[in-house]
């Protein structure tokens, strides 16, 4: 079974070591919810976005799909919880969960 959270998210524009191009449903980066080191593994679902991208130096709301419950611990990501978005070693980013089910 499937399990998600909704967070809200803000990437870093280019200038600041964010991403080029925009990201779209599909997108998998990895979670980390500091102090903690564990990268956890996610997926964009659904943006609530009027043209389902979001832009580097942009917010949005979305819905992560954990992708590798329950072989993976997701948690610290409970609501109020606040990660960085990481793309290998580079954080592009950084969110708060908003709710989980």
């Amino acid at each position: 079974m499937a399990v998600y959270i909704v967070a809200q998210i803000s990437m870093k524009a280019e200038a600041e070591g964010g991403r080029h191009r925009e990201i779209q449903a599909g997108y998998a980066p990895h979670l980390v919810v500091p102090p903690d080191s564990t990268f956890l593994g996610v997926q964009i679902c659904e943006i609530e976005e009027p043209d389902r991208t979001i832009h580097p130096g942009t917010t949005a709301k979305v819905l992560f799909q954990l992708m590798y419950h329950p072989r993976v611990d997701y948690s610290a990501l409970v609501e109020g919880a606040e990660f960085n978005i990481h793309e290998g070693s580079h954080v592009v980013g950084t969110g708060r969960v908003l709710d989980r089910d």
